[in-house]
């Protein structure tokens, strides 16, 4: 299952975030290095700060303040926890015979919302099962549909037709 709510949604929060909190206005580009650079869902063990500049809401003009990592996990709440409730929802409705798969083998994540810090470990603690995040999530849906092209007949079981 996909949940088409990490990244770009996840970039709007930062934005919203600092316009609502700090009267500032930045950029998507802005907002996306912020996300990359000190984004998180835990607490970190070493705080992270960085010093980011944008437009101030009441003048106009450039402003520029220090950000942490808690800034944007408030700015992360809502989304992380839509995220966290999907996943549960799931879960519930999983078939029983996939269940104890997942039971055994874990969750695994995969697109870039699992290189969010501590979003592994959150849904971890969710669920109670272990989450493995890909050697190379931001590939793995182009890899899997490879191996399908490359053996369609094989894999035709679990084809779905539109």
């Amino acid at each position: 299952v996909s949940l088409r709510l990490a990244g770009d949604h996840l970039t709007s929060c930062v934005q919203r975030f600092l316009q609502d909190k700090h009267q500032l206005v930045v950029g998507e580009n802005m907002a996306e290095r912020i996300k990359m650079a000190i984004g998180s869902i835990d607490p970190l063990p070493e705080p992270l700060m960085l010093e980011i500049s944008g437009k101030a809401l009441s003048t106009a003009s450039p402003r520029t303040i220090k950000i942490s990592d808690s800034d944007i996990r408030a700015a992360f709440q809502l989304v992380s926890d839509k995220i966290i409730n999907a996943v549960l929802d799931i879960l519930e409705s999983t078939p029983p015979e996939l269940g104890n798969d997942i039971m055994r083998q874990g969750i695994l994540m995969t697109g870039g919302g699992s290189l969010l810090r501590g979003l592994p470990e959150r849904i971890a603690r969710a669920t109670g099962l272990p989450v493995h995040v890909d050697a190379d999530p931001l590939t793995t849906v182009l890899r899997g549909a490879g191996v399908v092209l490359g053996d369609p007949e094989h894999y035709r079981q679990v084809l779905v037709s539109c």
